[in-house]
């Protein structure tokens, strides 16, 4: 993000050009993903003077790196009221696989977090794995790309992540933690929908968290046992109050017991 920048040199957000140059250099061969989250605008992608990628939407560009040095540059043009963009070279993902089922055990949490976007300017949110002795294993999803940094990460086995918009990392203080991409996975941000009465009564995202924890449910054999956002995880359906994502996210925020899941359920059955 750089809504900073704009604010900082007094630029009108649809007048923001960008210009980044520089150069990277690459001690072997490298596959590396050129990642862009682009939002409304236009984007162009040159390495070592070649253009690789013109265009208006956001997309990751694998691209193999010969040994040397290399000189990239991204030409960056808005044309929104806001400015959400995001470039980032990464390693190659791993998709999830069949491993993925061999890391659970009867005893094993299963976690989520969800999130529209956070609004730091480093598109990071740093998450805060409460205490426990059982293994944990972590879904995390976003409609922006997001830098997951997970802390106190001593009992988790592993990391799911997806984002709408290509670009979302994983990183954590354990390096023994498997981490895997899944395209399938959707982000819910809250336990009940945000509705509201004008011009007619309707409810944004009224099965998001219905078809995340089914989905979850499906991978593992078990529905969530925790959920955090950044929005205060409640049964309103409400507009609701937004965490400082300078501070660390705790996980989980709710217990998702069966006592929970039923109040939730009854919850959303009052909204037929």
């Amino acid at each position: 993000m750089i809504f900073g920048i704009c604010k900082w040199l007094y630029i009108e957000p649809d007048h923001f050009l960008g210009l980044w140059v520089g150069d990277f250099t690459f001690d072997k061969q490298s596959l590396k993903n050129i990642v862009l989250s682009i939002s409304w605008a236009k984007a162009k992608v040159i390495v070592d003077g070649n253009v690789i990628f013109e265009g208006e939407h956001s997309t990751t560009l694998p691209y193999t790196f010969s040994k040397g040095k290399h000189r990239i540059e991204v030409e960056y043009i808005n044309n929104y009221g806001q400015v959400d963009f995001l470039c980032d070279i990464q390693d190659s993902t791993q998709e999830i696989d069949t491993s993925f089922k061999t890391l659970l055990t009867p005893k094993t949490k299963i976690y989520t977090v969800g999130l529209y976007g956070g609004w730091r300017n480093d598109h990071g949110l740093d998450l805060w794995l409460e205490k426990t002795d059982a293994p944990v294993v972590l879904f995390v999803a976003s409609y922006h790309a997001t830098h997951w940094n997970i802390k106190n990460a001593k009992t988790l086995k592993a990391v799911v992540y997806n984002s709408h918009n290509p670009g979302s990392s994983v990183k954590t203080d354990n390096a023994n933690v498997k981490i895997f991409h899944d395209a399938t996975l959707q982000y819910a941000s809250r336990l009940m929908p945000f509705c509201y009465e004008r011009p007619v009564v309707h409810c944004e995202n009224k099965d998001a968290f219905k078809h995340s924890i089914a989905y979850i449910e499906k991978l593992t054999g078990k529905k969530p046992d925790g959920f955090s956002s950044i929005e205060v995880p409640t049964l309103s359906t409400t507009r609701l109050k937004k965490l400082d994502n300078t501070q660390d996210i705790s996980v989980p925020q709710v217990l998702l017991d069966a006592s929970m899941y039923e109040k939730i359920n009854q919850a959303m059955e009052g909204l037929k």
